[in-house]
């Protein structure tokens, strides 16, 4: 009777083990890299506070814009699935009504102040603020004529 019982503890245990991670909506970002951020395993005894410190790891990364963390039952346990929304990726950045700046002198002020804004970088709407700022600042001391927007375009 023993022997029934611990070949049935198994199969009743596993109800409570991460059997997969599933990443979906990542365009850019391998699947790979994003597993990386994470710490949960498939093996891993499902855990709440676990994947509650996978998404805060994951949204601190700063690609997305959106991260969604679900579970799913199946006969092997549990399955995770990642959803994510990668922020777009800056194609180009105009430089419009340079009068009495160049586009040299705006990137290195950027660099100065480590705005972090580059095509191919990521869309962050925080940095074209600060770009913004940077822009309204040149206005004010003097510098007229200058002026920095951010747009989004779809």
């Amino acid at each position: 009777m023993l022997p029934l019982f611990c070949l049935a503890f198994p199969a009743w245990g596993q109800e409570n083990v991460i059997s997969d991670i599933r990443v979906q909506g990542n365009r850019r970002i391998p699947v790979e890299t994003i597993k990386s951020r994470i710490f949960t395993r498939a093996g891993d005894v499902y855990d709440e506070g676990a994947l509650i410190r996978d998404f805060h790891s994951l949204w601190n990364t700063g690609y997305f814009e959106d991260v969604r963390i679900e579970r799913e039952p199946s006969p092997k346990g549990w399955i995770i699935h990642i959803y994510v929304k990668e922020r777009p990726t800056i194609r180009e950045i105009n430089y419009s009504g340079l009068s009495s700046v160049s586009t040299s002198d705006v990137l290195d002020r950027f660099k100065e102040r480590k705005v972090g804004l580059s095509v191919e970088s990521q869309y962050d709407p925080t940095k074209v603020k600060k770009a913004e700022s940077y822009g309204s600042a040149a206005n004010s001391s003097g510098r007229g004529g200058n002026h920095l927007r951010g747009e989004r375009r779809a």
